[in-house]
């Protein structure tokens, strides 16, 4: 297993992707990677682009992790359409890195972030790790009712599709919907009879948007999916009013503990949920620290 690097003063052409001599781009390091390699982001903001298709196990990791509230690896998709496509059952892990200013959309065949499905890539399972990542400024354009569109989904009717995710220690902010449908979500899946854990843990949610906020936060479309939704740990801010299922008969098993739901409709009852304002200490600043008189302080568990 080797270790690439990339950087925004890297060169594709006379670059070998060495510490010393990086690749500029994803996809160069993408295209000469195997499975099992780890691609190092050296600080800087990167261009986004589209791997179509992704058919590697792969890690993307931030030289520096970040810290104080800033992220040192940026992937900012300039508010155009990004993408990474599975063409095949594999993991991607991305580790420490900020994706901003992106728009995703269902009716051109841009679809989600990251899409598992389209084109028929193979049943299997389908694995995404998202630790300590930042994600900021994300369209969700939705104008096709066919298409149920996220920023993670599953878009396909066949069975055995299974997403299984993991997002640790991440932030999200300022997401809104675009488009003529209001079926715009944060995670999806269309896969019917399949099964999959979705575990969602140490991670803030902010979401400011009132004019147009996403519709829900997870959604499974079909009841013969049987997906299992963990949440632990985790802070769900929401002017605009969010529901947290799109469909809950569809999600067979969920688990909430220590976790604190703020404006998010059918939100779930467990040990040590709360449904309180978190109280941050300036969250239109993005300081996102609690306040001395915040109901969250001292309210989680280590996992």
């Amino acid at each position: 297993m080797a270790t690439w690097y990339i950087s925004p003063t890297g060169d594709d052409t006379n670059g070998d992707g060495s510490q010393t001599n990086p690749w500029k781009t994803l996809n160069k390091a993408y295209s000469s990677a195997a499975d099992g390699d780890t691609i190092i982001l050296m600080d800087g903001t990167y261009s986004g682009e589209n791997i179509d298709p992704y058919s590697k196990d792969l890690t993307f990791r931030s030289q520096n992790p970040p810290s104080n509230g800033i992220w040192h690896a940026i992937i900012d998709g300039n508010n155009n359409f990004m993408h990474f496509r599975f063409g095949a059952p594999k993991s991607m892990t991305f580790d420490g890195v900020k994706f901003e200013n992106i728009i995703t959309e269902g009716s051109t065949g841009n679809h989600n972030l990251f899409a598992v499905g389209l084109y028929n890539p193979g049943k299997g399972t389908y694995t995404i790790n998202l630790l300590n990542c930042m994600f900021q400024n994300i369209t969700i354009t939705v104008d096709n009712s066919y298409n149920a569109e996220a920023l993670i989904g599953v878009n396909t009717n066949t069975s055995e599709y299974i997403l299984d995710l993991t997002i640790d220690k991440c932030l999200f902010v300022d997401f809104k919907e675009a488009g003529s449908i209001n079926n715009s979500h944060l995670i999806t899946t269309r896969s019917e009879g399949s099964s999959g854990t979705w575990n969602i843990l140490n991670s803030t949610f902010y979401f400011k948007e009132t004019t147009k906020p996403i519709y829900s936060l997870f959604y499974v479309t079909s009841t013969n999916n049987v997906t299992t939704l963990i949440v632990k740990n985790c802070i769900f801010r929401n002017k605009g009013g969010s529901i947290l299922y799109g469909n809950a008969a569809a999600i067979s098993n969920t688990s909430a503990s220590y976790t604190c739901f703020n404006n998010i409709s059918n939100s779930p009852s467990g040990i040590g949920v709360i449904n309180l304002d978190p109280l941050f200490v300036d969250e239109d600043s993005y300081d996102f620290n609690l306040s001395p008189s915040s109901p969250c302080i001292d309210t989680g568990v280590l996992i």
